[in-house]
């Protein structure tokens, strides 16, 4: 039939995610890691824009990432961040 193509010529394209997609997950692990150092000096939004460039950074990477290892990388990256600059 005129105009029906295979979707095989034309593939659905999915969307890309975002860091927008994982918030509830960078607010929960910066929340853990915040209470788990307890220091006055780091302020929370310190910690939340920490996570939120580690998840940026992966997901630019061209990596397939999942939720699981986005959070281990943000405690990660988290404590070695906190432990070096304070």
């Amino acid at each position: 039939m005129a105009g029906e193509y295979p979707s095989s010529e034309y593939p659905v394209l999915q969307r890309q995610r975002t860091v927008h997609d994982f918030l509830s997950l960078i607010e929960a692990i910066s929340r853990q890691e915040y209470d788990r150092i307890r220091d006055p000096n780091v302020p929370f939004c310190t910690v939340v824009r920490l996570a939120a460039l580690t998840v940026r950074v992966a997901l630019l990477s061209g990596h397939n990432v999942n939720g699981n290892m986005l959070a281990c990388l943000m405690r990660k990256t988290l404590r070695e961040e906190l432990a070096f600059h304070y």
